[in-house]
């Protein structure tokens, strides 16, 4: 009689990761499991919030003079920019949500002031953890299930080998 064939291999994807070393303490336990596994990282551009901001001034008289202005009518909160992008520009706040920002504009606009809202973007990477088991193995469903409660965003993409 001819020998069982032998079982697929599977592999699988778990992701997303916002931290490397999760994905790390993660594969540590997949390797002890019998896998071999493999950290990806993708970083992107994602938008965290909205700056209200009077735009870059000429020179950093021009925004000294306004910033004082905005002292003088009371606006105590704000930070000059003295370097990049927007060197020479004063920010009035960040905001995480759209209607909160643009509300503190329309108020410093009210004021006399130009101000401008702006998407602000911060590069972020995130991590996919890869794996393979052989010999018909796979990830255990109770250490699924302990991830999932840990970790509730996390996706398991699992199928046969290719």
């Amino acid at each position: 009689s001819e020998p069982d064939p032998l079982p697929e291999p599977v592999c699988g994807t778990l992701g997303v990761f916002e931290k490397r070393s999760q994905a790390e303490l993660v594969s540590v336990r997949l390797l002890a499991d019998g896998a071999k596994t493999d950290i990806t990282a993708e970083t992107a551009n994602n938008q965290a919030g909205y700056w209200v901001l009077i735009p870059p001034q000429e020179n950093r008289a021009a925004a000294i003079a306004i910033a004082n202005r905005l002292e003088e009518a009371g606006v105590t909160d704000l930070w000059r920019f003295t370097s990049g992008d927007l060197a020479h520009a004063i920010s009035l706040g960040l905001f995480r949500d759209q209607e909160r920002a643009q509300a503190r504009s329309d108020k410093i606009d009210k004021m006399g002031f130009e101000t401008e809202v702006r998407p602000r973007y911060r590069e972020q990477t995130r991590y996919w953890l890869n794996y393979r088991y052989q010999n018909g193995s796979r990830m255990q469903d109770s250490y699924w299930q302990e991830l999932q409660a840990n970790l509730p965003e996390l996706e398991r993409n699992e199928k046969t080998c290719p």
